[in-house]
């Protein structure tokens, strides 16, 4: 009798295993979209000329759950240094990309090498954002935010600003 109640609840088990095994696989996986531009990102006075803003800042806090209808990610971000353009001390930036509720990422290239992943908090970042009619600042997929590593790189991408 022991053997005949044993082996369902082995089944029941067995199955549950697989699906729980199947589901949390399924919650890593992510995937992402590439964008086609129509500058050459390699060239840095044509990113910087194709961007309306472009400023360092650090993330004060992100929100990047995402839905069907919305793939962006929030950004709160603490404005150090306007480079090009004009924005507030304290803004909101958004990015195409972030996770689904179940866990999956998506992430926005330009090419299989090229992105930017989504801003961390407590990280300070050089942004490249495009104003939007809303008023909202999208950052770019290419440019859209990249670590700071100091005086030099701002002066590297000043340039590039003055030269216009």
């Amino acid at each position: 009798m022991k053997k005949k109640i044993a082996l369902p609840i082995l089944i029941i088990v067995a199955v549950v295993l697989i699906l729980v095994g199947y589901v949390s696989g399924v919650t890593k996986k992510g995937s992402f979209c590439i964008v086609d531009v129509i500058i050459d990102v390699t060239d840095m006075q044509a990113v910087v000329d194709s961007v309306d803003c472009i400023f360092v800042g650090t993330v004060t806090d992100t929100n990047t759950l995402i839905f069907d209808y919305d793939d962006l990610s929030e950004v709160d971000v603490k404005v150090v240094e306007n480079i090009k353009g004009d924005l507030p001390l304290e803004t909101t930036v958004y990015k195409y990309g972030g996770h689904f509720i179940n866990g999956n990422e998506v992430e926005y290239r330009v090419s299989d090498e090229s992105f930017t992943p989504i801003p961390e908090v407590g990280k300070q970042y050089i942004f490249f954002g495009f104003k939007q009619e809303d008023g909202k600042v999208m950052l770019s997929e290419y440019y859209g935010n990249i670590d700071y590593t100091g005086t030099e790189q701002m002066s590297e991408i000043s340039r590039y600003v003055e030269i216009k």
